[in-house]
């Protein structure tokens, strides 16, 4: 049962709002198995390992002044680790509307893709950098 459609998702790279440009956004946080099985064990046994961040935006691109194009290349060309403030809803964060915090790099942009006819699209991919993990924030 659909608990939430996602209409209104807030977005921050560093001090930079790029929500008004998000067509969809993949978080996604994952743990290693590490395999620790030993002689005489039937059966196979994983340990928790590294955790990582892989967080993808497709944005509508814009190549206006200070504007997304603008934003992301200078990230990608600093290599610039950013604060990086993710939220179902752009409104208060709360219980109902956490933010999901880590820091990262731009890794991968698109300055220009589409096909005739189509507003041009721009693929963001978000490489945590630091070792800090995913933070879930629910105070206001």
């Amino acid at each position: 049962m659909v608990q939430k459609v996602l209409t209104n998702a807030k977005v921050l790279i560093g001090a930079s709002d790029v929500s008004d440009h998000v067509k969809s956004v993949n978080l996604e946080y994952t743990v290693d198995a590490v395999d620790a099985t030993k002689m005489g064990d039937t059966t196979k046994n994983s340990k928790v390992g590294l955790r990582d961040i892989k967080c993808d935006l497709e944005l509508h691109q814009d190549y206006a002044d200070n504007s997304i194009d603008e934003i992301i290349f200078g990230f990608l060309e600093s290599g610039a680790i950013n604060a990086i403030a993710i939220r179902p809803d752009n409104a208060a964060i709360s219980a109902n509307n956490p933010e999901y915090q880590f820091s990262a790099f731009v890794s991968s942009h698109s300055p220009v893709a589409g096909s005739v006819g189509e507003g041009p699209m721009t693929k963001v991919t978000l490489t945590p950098s630091g070792g800090g993990a995913l933070v879930r924030d629910i105070t206001p």
